[in-house]
């Protein structure tokens, strides 16, 4: 298996997918479908770019054999997925991780960058971030723990993933089909480097698990009944600016945990 450690814990898998070339062509004829095939319609992610999400397995009953379109772009997401197999298994072995009992691989999302974007001119699409939502920790639901990432295309400039650990800079230019697999918590946090030219296509796939809440949270929702105490974690998240985010300009860090906003 060939495989890549970039700081520990964050491991880059190459070669787990057969055919790159063909797995990029089904996504990007895909932009052209009205949601009639496996991939439902491309809508708009945040300021980033667009991205797509597929069928759930009730709903490709009776239609796989019947149409080449929709068999093709299935037959892609499940050699991605097996792939997403194999570097999660070597993963959690390499590093003798124990998965929550509750977690599971969720279904891919397929996304696309778009190009110049640099909201807080750092040269930055993506802000320095974990998955794992660091403003909504004792909430219950379903909490990311592990990320993985397929890089589907290279012929782009810029768009370099980027992680800050600890206070070190790691960088890697994704190789057209690069896995990237590593822990959606805290140090982990990554961001996206601008895009410059081109455009950066990517799959995302996480490990998550279900979350009960903590018993703290739990508690507040009985004093304070459940629908105002919805509201009331509601109007808090929407005044975490940068839930969470990690801010740096010219290499300084000017906004994150423990800091108050810019």
């Amino acid at each position: 298996m060939n495989k890549i450690e970039l700081y520990p814990k964050v491991m880059v898998y190459r070669d787990l997918i057969k055919d790159v070339p063909k797995v990029f062509k089904a996504i990007t004829d895909s932009h052209d479908n009205s949601g009639e095939n496996y991939f439902n319609p491309w809508t708009d992610w945040s300021k980033f770019g667009i991205y797509a999400s597929v069928k759930g397995d009730h709903e490709i009953v009776g239609r796989l054999g019947s149409d080449p379109v929709f068999d093709n772009e299935y037959n892609m997401v499940q050699e991605v997925e097996n792939a997403y197999r194999m570097a999660i298994d070597d993963y959690v072995k390499t590093y003798d991780i124990q998965l929550p009992e509750n977690s599971r691989l969720n279904s891919s999302s397929f996304c696309r960058y778009h190009e110049g974007v640099d909201v807080l001119e750092n040269d930055l699409t993506m802000q320095y971030h974990t998955d794992y939502k660091q403003s909504e920790r004792e909430m219950p639901g379903n909490h990311f723990f592990i990320t993985c990432t397929t890089y589907i295309n290279d012929n782009y400039t810029g768009g370099e993933i980027e992680f800050y650990v600890d206070g070190k800079f790691i960088t890697h230019k994704p190789v057209a089909g690069d896995i990237m697999v590593f822990p959606s918590v805290e140090p982990y946090y990554h961001g996206v480097r601008t895009i410059t030219s081109g455009y950066k296509y990517l799959i995302r796939n996480f490990i998550t698990y279900r979350y009960p809440g903590s018993k703290e949270w739990l508690d507040n929702q009985i004093e304070f009944g459940a629908v105002r105490w919805a509201k009331m974690e509601a109007d808090r998240i929407e005044k975490a600016r940068f839930n969470g985010n990690i801010i740096i300009k010219n290499g300084e860090v000017i906004s994150g945990p423990g800091m108050e906003s810019m």
